[in-house]
């Protein structure tokens, strides 16, 4: 699991973020992709088509398992809820985090179920082999998320010896089948890691329980938000009363132990809610492992409740579409008095606010009830019908959020400064090394994707150890650099769209540009132009700069405007009426510097000022978004440029805006 064979320079294995040898997760979802990239060649598309091919048997399983269980449109509904998650679709697409590993924890839980669903059937072992193979696949992708088929299997077990049980559980040699076959592989790979790499397993193991009782990262949460916002994650905020009562609902069905179907999905459902409130660190997507029992639940809560007719099933199938509504008009701060017990819920008061509408509608639909007593009235027809538009206009919220992460991401889904780099190196030697200059926090690695694409063994370096990187790599081959900073001599290929790198082969010369002794306080540029000049609202505008750097560039910021005659116009994209959550979040992470705030970061976050030598001449092509209540016109692109030591303002292209 090395990021690099033979890496140019010391790396830090104190810290996962940093280190060559990576065990922060198990190995499978990236043995996926490298096949994929060895059999369809290096692109992105290769690179997220395991992705793809995982979600497809996701929905499968999901579909096969639910009309095995409860019928065909049981199956359909869940797989439908599944396929409208904004999550799932950003998982496939790689924009969060942790998506390659998500992916296929879900998609091997869901083929788990069905395979030992099937063997407990047929009593044989045929089936429980393939069980036991697809639970090995689930804790190779997540390691302990993963376990929860093999729990659900020994509480199966114990179940379906209990006399009153009126459904047959595994065997106790298919249970024995399952764990061995399920927890080998796993095993097996921990005891390789810690002999082979035995200071690096040691630091993984460690950082492993910080995940547990410690803020890992940023990313502790409190317990309550595992039934509040990290359910949210999964599909909308409006959803989380519907995921919670389908949760208790098939729990409740399964205490009844009349079936199988009920005592699985509440086993995988609170399998994973349960053992999470003993975890500090909560990532978003830490419960996608239980959606394809979570879509499930769903499903049988919500055909459930359509066959009623009473005043609180009407409630809960009428409180998303409500929440949608008031939702958007409440106080966020009304739950605020809870925080010492609950904080997310105290922040994200979701599940409270929901709670009361429900109670609330059923006071409303009980007292309509009794109200309409005394009128005949086709009632059963009239409910049913309310009761599906409920259904259809919390999906179509659902629905209209993926609508809408979707089109976020596109407006910026060409930038990608790796991708036409990667165009460069095609044809570069097989055994050459890339050095990309350039500075990052630990998980801004774009030599890692550059690598993905070519083949090539890049490395990003800090602009201060570019010598000794180069002349490590000068003595084991051809050698390219990846800069912004224009050096002499010429370069390989120049900045390009969304991209601004230059690219330098087997020569390492001076950085063009003065030094600290006279250089200007306040930055100097020779360039600003625009490669296209009409534009529509919306759009980006791909924009040249060729500067001469301050003497000091450390706290200089600066940002874009549109000036016409009349007006002046903060070039910031207008933010999606995105639901706080996952989705939000990754579209702040992966949106280039500056696309909401503003402030665009220097070399599109690679260079911050600090970095940047004193006189230094460089280059950016940074994306430029117009916003979209701009008015149709003729406007100057202009920049301003604030130091410690002074401010000033550059005139850059005349674009229009249709």
């Amino acid at each position: 699991p090395t990021l690099l064979d033979d890496p140019l320079l010391p790396f830090r294995k104190d810290d996962w973020t940093r280190n060559n040898v990576w065990l922060h997760m198990p190995p499978l979802p990236f043995w996926q992709a490298a096949e994929s990239l060895a059999l369809l060649g290096r692109s992105f598309f290769a690179l997220r088509l395991p992705n793809l091919l995982l979600l497809l048997l996701t929905l499968y399983c999901v579909f096969a398992l639910g009309r095995r269980w409860f019928g065909a449109r049981e199956g359909l509904l869940a797989a439908g809820i599944y396929l409208l998650s904004p999550l799932g679709w950003l998982l496939v697409q790689g924009y969060h985090f942790g998506d390659m590993t998500d992916v296929s924890l879900a998609a091997w839980v869901a083929a788990c179920i069905l395979a030992a669903d099937k063997a407990i059937e047929t009593a044989g072992l045929r089936w429980m082999v393939a069980a036991g193979l697809f639970q090995a696949a689930a804790v190779l992708s997540k390691s302990a998320l993963g376990i929860v088929p093999a729990g659900a299997v020994i509480v199966l077990w114990v179940a379906g010896r209990w006399k009153r049980a009126g459904f047959r559980g595994p065997g106790g040699l298919q249970v024995a089948l399952h764990w061995v076959l399920g927890l080998g592989p796993y095993i097996g790979w921990q005891l390789y890691c810690r002999y082979r790499w035995p200071e690096e397993a040691a630091i993984e193991a460690r950082a492993q329980w910080l995940h547990v009782v410690s803020n890992y990262e940023g990313h502790g949460r409190s317990w309550d938000a595992l039934f509040n916002d990290l359910v949210a994650n999964l599909f909308a905020p409006a959803l989380i009363l519907w995921v919670l009562a389908a949760g208790a609902f098939v729990l409740w069905r399964a205490s009844r132990m009349k079936d199988r179907a009920n005592l699985w999905l509440a086993t995988l459902a609170w399998g994973t809610w349960l053992p999470l409130l003993a975890v500090k660190t909560k990532v978003p997507a830490v419960l996608w492992g239980m959606m394809p029992a979570a879509c499930l639940s769903l499903a049988v809560l919500l055909s459930s409740l359509l066959r009623r007719t009473g005043a609180i099933s009407l409630a809960l199938l009428y409180t998303p579409a409500v929440f949608m509504v008031v939702g958007k008009y409440t106080p966020g701060d009304f739950f605020r008095f809870a925080e010492p017990v609950a904080p997310a819920l105290a922040v994200w008061p979701h599940l409270p606010l929901q709670l009361m509408i429900w109670l609330c509608l059923c006071a409303v639909f009980i007292a309509a009830k009794f109200a309409l007593s005394g009128i005949r009235v086709h009632g059963r027809k009239a409910v049913t019908v309310l009761a599906v538009l409920a259904v259809s206009l919390a999906l179509a919220g659902v629905l209209g959020q993926l609508l809408l992460v979707r089109s976020a991401f596109s407006k910026f889904e060409g930038f990608n400064p790796a991708a036409c780099l990667a165009e460069h190196l095609r044809k570069a030697p097989r055994d050459a090394r890339v050095i990309v200059e350039g500075w990052t926090n630990g998980r801004q690695r774009p030599a890692l994707t550059l690598s993905a694409l070519t083949g090539l063994r890049a490395e990003l370096v800090a602009p201060s150890l570019v010598e000794p990187a180069w002349k490590a790599a000068s003595a084991k081959g051809s050698v390219f650099l990846a800069t912004p900073f224009e050096r002499p001599g010429g370069s390989t290929a120049g900045p390009e769209s969304g991209c601004g790198w230059f690219l330098y082969e087997n020569s390492l010369a001076a950085r063009a540009g003065g030094t600290s002794t006279g250089t200007a306080a306040l930055p100097e540029i020779e360039h600003f132009y625009a490669e296209e000049s009409v534009f529509s609202a919306g759009d980006s505008i791909a924009v040249v700069l060729e500067w001469h750097a301050a003497a000091s560039m450390s706290g200089c910021v600066r940002s874009f405007r549109f000036v016409s005659a009349t007006t002046s116009i903060a070039a910031v994209a207008d933010r999606p009426a995105l639901e706080p959550g996952a989705a939000a979040e990754a579209l702040e992470k992966l949106a280039p510097p500056g696309w909401f705030g503003g402030h665009v970061e220097w070399c599109g976050g690679l260079c911050p000022g600090w970095t940047i030598p004193p006189g230094a001449r460089f280059v950016e092509r940074p994306l430029v978004p117009v916003p979209d209540g701009v008015a149709p016109g003729r406007y100057v692109l202009r920049m301003d440029v604030a130091c410690p030591a002074g401010s000033r303002s550059f005139s850059g292209p005349a674009v229009v805006i249709e």
